[in-house]
């Protein structure tokens, strides 16, 4: 991910990334929404995944790709010690896990997921 397009974020993550395919990796945010988009090196989106607006609000994102492009992970923080964590799937197409596969962080309480519990 070292292609001119990629854009590293300040927590060491990505901002934006292009993907072996050569796919734009992107994140838009509205007042409503949260989205990854997936771009067509033409820049035709592919794939377009949103989640709610945080309730916290945004105060920046940062992407992660794994490294057989299978997992994408998108880290969220409020700016004000709140942060959230949304896991997708990337290959074959990009679609966010199903609340049930993960563990959500916005509750006050720590994740109770076991820290070996792997993912499917």
């Amino acid at each position: 991910m070292t292609d001119a397009g990629s854009v590293r974020g300040p927590l060491g993550g990505w901002e934006q990334f292009v993907a072996r395919g050569d796919e734009l990796v992107r994140v838009e945010v509205s007042n409503t929404e949260i989205a990854v988009v997936v771009e067509a090196p033409k820049g035709e989106v592919l794939a377009r995944t949103a989640i709610p607006y945080p309730t916290a609000g945004c105060g920046g994102y940062e992407i992660l790709l794994s490294a057989k492009e299978r997992y994408l992970a998108m880290f969220l923080y409020s700016g004000q010690s709140e942060v959230d964590y949304e896991l997708f799937y990337f290959r074959p197409h990009c679609s966010i896990f199903p609340p049930s596969d993960m563990c959500s962080v916005r509750a006050p309480d720590p994740c109770s997921r076991p820290m070996n519990a792997g993912l499917p």
